[in-house]
């Protein structure tokens, strides 16, 4: 008896043939592409999550590390300084005293009159002043040492010790001859040429000097 192997399609063999694999092959790829979807979903919700971790901790660490935005920058302390400062040579100021005299002639008490005056600037707010004064009878000199100083945004001066008058008999008291000196044409002068400055739209007061030999500084703060 002849032993006749089974055909393809029939009994319990697959059927052959390019139909029969082309169905196998999309049932397959159908398989592995629900597989590699649930994976890849997965991947990326965790990528997601690690990212978003990663882009906290390093948004709180900036946020701590940083200064407040309202927080002035640093600024170092000048307490004390004055915002201007401006320095007069003596020379400059005896010209400008000068100048007034000669278009402005001064008598003191109608008894004598100015003739000429000169300030030597010294150190520690002191001025010496000497001073020409006389009348039709004669001249006198006189010479003082004034303290200097600043009240109420305006340059004082005032004598230390007694006017030391030269020859002669001075016909009015020398402590009243400095002082209408000083009134009359030294502090108007010295404050018309010091004691006021004016930078752009910004004025300033007068608050402080100070002398060294031959100047004289003004300090002043922005109002």
């Amino acid at each position: 008896m002849n032993y006749r192997p089974p055909r393809p399609g029939r009994g319990n063999l697959p059927p052959t043939g390019p139909s029969n694999y082309n169905v196998l092959g999309v049932h397959m790829s159908g398989k592995k592409s629900k597989g590699f979807s649930w994976l890849g979903g997965c991947g990326f919700l965790l990528l997601g999550s690690l990212i978003g971790i990663v882009g906290i901790t390093l948004l709180a660490f900036f946020w701590l590390s940083s200064p407040v935005s309202n927080q002035p920058l640093p600024r170092r302390d000048f307490t004390g300084t004055a915002d201007v400062a401006a320095t007069a040579s003596e020379p400059y100021l005896n010209s400008a005293i000068t100048r007034y005299l000669k278009a402005n002639p001064i008598s003191l008490s109608g008894i004598v009159n100015i003739k000429d005056i000169t300030l030597q600037i010294q150190p520690e707010q002191q001025i010496a002043v000497a001073l020409r004064v006389g009348n039709d009878l004669g001249d006198f000199n006189l010479t003082v040492t004034e303290a200097v100083a600043v009240q109420n945004g305006k340059i004082v001066l005032k004598p230390v010790g007694q006017p030391q008058v030269g020859k002669g008999n001075l016909p009015i008291p020398a402590d009243q001859v400095v002082a209408l000196a000083n009134t009359l044409l030294i502090e108007p002068e010295i404050n018309r040429n010091l004691a006021q400055i004016q930078v752009a739209t910004y004025k300033f007061r007068l608050v402080d000097l100070t002398t060294a030999a031959g100047l004289i500084t003004v300090k002043f703060n922005a109002q």
